[in-house]
């Protein structure tokens, strides 16, 4: 009853990599973190991009839309062969097809799939294939590429919980952990939301 969504995603392998939730109180993260810890489980807990149940029902969909990421790689003067194989030459879209893995092009991170956007400032779009081949041996040489990030693979649509009300459990371990020596020093108010539910304790 800590939170009101919940989506996961799965790996290549079919088994789940990610889940993504929506606490409905910020002071369960701190529940979950702790129990995550105690549990001994791999990985990281970090925000997430979206914050709320609403925001999260209108655009969970850009969780699974992939995303572009633009470099650039600069081969300056001493480097001979670039070492990747262009899918075709302009006026096409030119793809990395191939790459030595021990060459320039394996070195600073250059992968099949990458688009060629741009050769020292010039768009691919904008220039010849005899341009393209001769500016390949210019040293320095700025290539502008762009590659797609995969998106995770939702294992179905998220969940939605309806009317969540976490226990007295979860509420009374949330005020030890955030401070344990509260319950000798004061009582709970009608400023406590919790509290005024009968959900507390303390």
């Amino acid at each position: 009853g800590t939170f009101d969504w919940l989506l996961l995603f799965r790996d290549s392998h079919g088994e789940t990599s990610t889940a993504i939730l929506n606490f409905i109180d910020p002071t369960m993260v701190v529940l979950f973190c702790w129990l995550y810890q105690q549990a001994g489980g791999a990985g990281a807990i970090v925000p997430a991009e979206l914050q709320g149940l609403r925001v999260n029902q209108e655009s969970w969909m850009q969780y699974c839309t992939p995303q572009d990421l633009s470099f650039e790689v600069i081969a300056d003067h001493g480097v001979g062969a670039l070492g990747f194989k262009p899918s075709g030459m302009p006026p096409a879209r030119v793809f990395v097809e191939a790459v030595d893995a021990d060459s320039w092009s394996g070195q600073v991170g250059i992968d099949i799939g990458d688009e060629l956007i741009a050769v020292n400032g010039t768009l691919v779009s904008e220039m010849s294939a005899v341009e393209l081949r001769s500016m390949r041996t210019e040293r320095p040489l700025t290539l502008s590429l762009r590659r797609e990030e995969p998106a995770g693979e939702a294992f179905s649509d998220p969940m939605v919980v309806a009317g969540p009300m976490p226990s007295n459990w979860a509420v009374n371990s949330v005020n030890e952990l955030i401070a344990p020596h509260a319950r000798e020093q004061f009582r709970k108010t009608k400023m406590c939301t919790f509290h005024a539910q009968s959900r507390c304790e303390m």
